[in-house]
């Protein structure tokens, strides 16, 4: 079967004739569109307006169901500069996001602080902004589940495991050791349309898909072991997870006023970050990203502007 793009799936939320940098998320499913429409878009159109940046989004498969090489929507992602270039859009540099990722308006534009060279992404595992290492982080999610989401949610499992000990299980390298989460990556695209592609078509091989059910693994592999990634600042990828574990694991444990707590935590995150993601499936991140009225109240955004102003000190004042 031949590898084939389908056309007309995309959609423009807003055109970027001046510098063709895009922000892209690849939003399948009339569900998932209206959802991230309702709850996240109203963050990404202030933060590319700040920045004089396209939003650039995929809404059907890029690939016929019926096709050999048909993969999930999150593998879909690696096709998003292939498509751009079948499709002659007027697109050069692209930050391809998840869906479930609020924007703090006022945060700097990400393609300033990103290598165009190289693919742009961040770490999850090292040089994390917190009082616990990454394995103490994880471990205390394990824990946290376990005891007030699931019993049965397992202690031992691959969320612990360390970047050489992930490659090593899937026998792709035993000197690998850094890992990344694919819900943020900024590159050039038609400087890496071929690699994506190429990876993308690996990885439709039989052999493979009864190995590898989701993009992260193999992605990092492949962009890793080609020295291809640039690290990018932990705020541009803030992991509400990980924020649960070492500021609010109180949220496990609340029930009456959880909505509520949700979104005073997510609001508190964003004010001192720049990307906020929910990864995850579980409920302490599958829906937790679906906040009402995210980040609505006008003292909050006053606030926000003060604590992004680089004029922001306040002199002191002695009464007499």
């Amino acid at each position: 079967m031949t590898f084939k793009l389908n056309e007309n799936s995309h959609v423009f939320i807003k055109k970027n004739k001046k510098n063709k940098d895009y922000l892209v998320s690849v939003v399948i499913g009339k569900k998932h569109f209206n959802d991230w429409k309702r709850y996240c878009l109203e963050s990404w159109k202030k933060y590319a307006k700040k920045n004089s940046l396209g939003i650039l989004i995929i809404k059907k498969d890029l690939i016929e169901k019926k096709s050999d090489y048909w993969k999930t929507p999150t593998w879909q992602r690696l096709l998003v500069a292939e498509y751009i270039r079948v499709s002659s859009l007027n697109v050069k540099n692209i930050c391809v996001l998840d869906s479930d990722i609020f924007i703090n308006e006022l945060a700097p534009n990400i393609f300033k602080f990103s290598n165009l060279n190289k693919i742009s992404v961040v770490n999850f595992y090292k040089n994390l902004p917190y009082r616990k290492n990454d394995y103490t982080l994880r471990e205390r999610i394990v824990y946290l589940r376990r005891l007030f989401l699931d019993k049965s949610y397992p202690l031992r499992s691959s969320i612990t495991a360390s970047p050489k000990e992930i490659f090593k299980n899937y026998k792709l390298s035993k000197n690998l050791n850094n890992y990344f989460c694919a819900g943020v990556m900024v590159y050039n695209s038609n400087k890496f349309r071929k690699f994506f592609k190429d990876s993308y078509i690996k990885y439709c091989k039989k052999k493979y898909k009864k190995i590898f059910k989701g993009v992260e693994v193999p992605i990092n592999f492949e962009i890793m072991k080609g020295n291809k990634s640039f690290w990018l600042d932990y705020k541009f990828q803030t992991n509400w997870l990980f924020e649960l574990a070492d500021k609010y694991s109180f949220l496990y444990r609340e029930k009456k006023n959880y909505k509520m707590l949700v979104k005073y935590c997510a609001e508190e995150i964003i004010l001192n970050s720049y990307f906020l993601h929910f990864p995850g499936t579980l409920k302490d991140a599958g829906k937790a990203w679906q906040i009402k009225n995210f980040f609505k109240d006008k003292r909050l955004i006053i606030l926000n502007k003060f604590f992004n102003s680089k004029n922001k000190k306040i002199r002191p004042r002695f009464k007499k």
